[in-house]
C-alpha cells in the first residue's frame, strides 16, 4: 500500500480528535483523555510542521508526528480506528519511519508504545 503524507490541516485535526474513538484498552488514545496533547493537537500554532495526515489516495487513514531532537527523532502516531485490527498496522507503521528517514535524516528513531500495546 502507498501512502502520502501532506501536512495535517485543522479540519483533519479535529476529525481526529473528535471523531476517532477506539474499543477497550485502546481508548486510551482517544484525543480527549488528554487535554494538554488535544490542545496541543487543535491549535495550529502548537501542532506545528512536524505534524501529518497519511492518505490512501483521498482518504486519510492516519497520522505521524515527528518531534525532531538533537540527531534523533520522536515518533508519535495514530490510525483511523475503523482500520485497526485488520492487518493494516505493519505497513502503516514502517511507511513512517521511510518518510522521516528521507525527511529528517535522523541518527536514531525513538516510539514510546505502551505496554498492552
Amino acid at each position: 500500500m502507498s501512502y502520502t503524507y501532506l501536512p495535517l490541516t485543522q479540519s483533519q485535526a479535529e476529525e481526529i480528535a473528535y471523531e476517532w474513538t477506539y474499543e477497550g484498552d485502546f481508548a486510551f488514545y482517544d484525543m480527549p483523555n488528554d487535554q494538554d496533547d488535544l490542545a496541543e493537537f487543535l491549535d495550529p500554532d502548537q501542532r506545528t510542521e512536524h505534524y501529518y495526515a497519511v492518505m490512501d489516495e483521498t482518504q486519510l487513514i492516519g497520522f505521524f508526528v515527528f518531534g525532531p531532537g538533537q540527531n534523533s527523532l520522536e515518533l508519535a502516531l495514530g490510525m483511523r480506528p475503523d482500520l485497526t485490527g485488520q492487518g493494516n498496522g505493519v505497513a502503516f507503521l514502517e511507511s513512517g519511519p521511510a518518510f522521516a528517514i528521507e525527511k529528517y535524516q535522523p541518527h536514531h528513531i525513538e516510539l514510546a508504545v505502551a505496554t498492552f500495546n
